[in-house]
């Protein structure tokens, strides 16, 4: 389990724990499951090797797009989810 920040509209960041992992019959894909007190239990699957782009360079089109930044001496990975419910 790790903590991740949600941007509100506003721009304030809200503390999400989130769930990131892999199966071993479906190794190509990601899954990351928020947890959240409003609507329980997310999950997202997306491609490992979008993932794993992201950690370079901006990746992805559409419903996932990852990228990486610093702030300050610390690397963040950002991911940004769309799909009919809403995004994130």
């Amino acid at each position: 389990m790790l903590d991740m920040a949600l941007l509100l509209p506003s721009g304030e960041p809200v503390t999400v724990p989130a769930l990131l992992s892999y199966r071993t019959h479906d190794p190509l894909a990601v899954r990351i499951v928020f947890h959240t007190p409003t609507a329980g239990h997310v999950p997202w699957v997306f491609a490992r090797d979008l993932l794993a782009q992201g950690l370079h360079r901006p990746s992805g089109h559409g419903d996932v797009q990852i990228w990486p930044t610093e702030a300050g001496h610390e690397k963040v990975l950002n991911l940004a989810l769309t799909s009919p419910q809403g995004t994130a």
